[in-house]
């Protein structure tokens, strides 16, 4: 009879137990779950307006380039000259005259 009292006691507070745990469980999954959706959305709040930016501002920034080259006067500008080479002396001096 002491061991069935024993272990029904002891049952119970096992199961008391295992309701704790499984409440401090749950608060954990939730915690989780929570953090995963704004970790989320911030990088979604981050990247999106970025690919917007990019997607939008390119055409205007272009604008804005061709009017400064004209502007300055640049006639055909520097694009055809590749990289690694020096500007000839002429385009310097013709660029400094007007």
């Amino acid at each position: 009879m002491l061991d069935e009292e024993k272990i029904e006691k002891l049952l119970e507070k096992n199961l008391e137990e295992i309701q704790e745990i499984k409440k401090e469980v749950d608060y954990i999954k939730r915690y989780v779950f929570w953090s995963k959706v704004w970790s989320f959305s911030k990088i979604f709040f981050i990247v999106l307006p970025l690919i917007i930016g990019y997607i939008y501002l390119i055409p205007i920034f272009k604008n804005v380039l061709s009017q400064y080259v004209d502007l300055l006067g640049i006639q055909g500008g520097l694009k055809n000259m590749p990289a690694n080479e020096q500007v000839p002396a002429n385009i310097i001096n013709n660029f400094l005259q007007k």
